[in-house]
């Protein structure tokens, strides 16, 4: 029976030879055929080059590759691109709202925890920068502007203020006194009679506490 392939012809692309179609090796169980010549590709199956980043000898087209071959492994391939586009290497950065120092795993880090990246996003809804964020905790000397004490809750980070109807920022509180005032809906009236009904009863709750006994236990108990 004869060749099929006899007779027919292919240009290299290696070599710019137009030879034989059964000088090439087939490239896949359909009929097609690889691009270089049998010739040329065991060729380059014995080129060998270096590895661009450790030095090790590899072969420079294997698999009849067209483009010469640059690292050993993958591996050496992120480590190249990871020094080139400077992306997840660890540096040391300053958090754009804390300004604390943490180690960044990659070159679009910003932020040193999700509780400042959520802060930060939240803070385009008032308008606010970083720098603003950072600014008025400083001014505040890192107190809740309500309560004086240190941030509670939300990652240890003092929450945003703002008028509900305006929409306008109004200083910086902590979890509790911040929740406080959502609860009673930011209505000064409810917070004033908040106010006096805690006074109106702390009277009562000292005699209630004089009053009360401890009740004495039944022995074995």
């Amino acid at each position: 029976m004869t060749d099929p392939l006899h007779g027919r012809t292919k240009r290299c692309r290696r070599c710019g030879e137009t030879k034989p179609r059964d000088q090439f090796y087939r490239k896949d169980a359909k009929g097609k055929l690889k691009s270089a010549c049998k010739a040329c590709f065991n060729l380059a199956k014995q080129k060998q080059t270096d590895c661009v980043v450790c030095g090790v000898e590899i072969p420079a087209f294997p698999y009849g590759r067209k483009r010469p071959r640059l690292y050993c492994s993958s591996e050496c391939m992120y480590t190249a691109h990871n020094a080139a586009n400077r992306r997840f290497w660890p540096e040391t950065r300053a958090c754009r709202v804390c300004s604390t120092d943490f180690m960044a795993q990659h070159g679009n880090a910003r932020y040193c925890s999700k509780v400042c990246k959520n802060l930060a996003m939240s803070l385009g809804i008032y308008g606010l920068r970083p720098a603003d964020y950072r600014r008025m905790v400083d001014e505040q000397g890192g107190r809740c502007a309500i309560c004086g004490g240190a941030p509670n809750g939300n990652g240890n980070r003092l929450a945003v203020d703002h008028d509900h109807a305006s929409g306008a920022v109004r200083g910086l509180l902590c979890h509790g006194c911040n929740a406080g005032m959502g609860q009673l809906k930011d209505d000064p009236e409810l917070l004033r009679a908040a106010a006096d009904y805690l006074e109106r009863h702390k009277g009562m709750r000292d005699g209630l506490e004089q009053r009360i006994h401890p009740i004495p236990l039944r022995p074995g108990i």
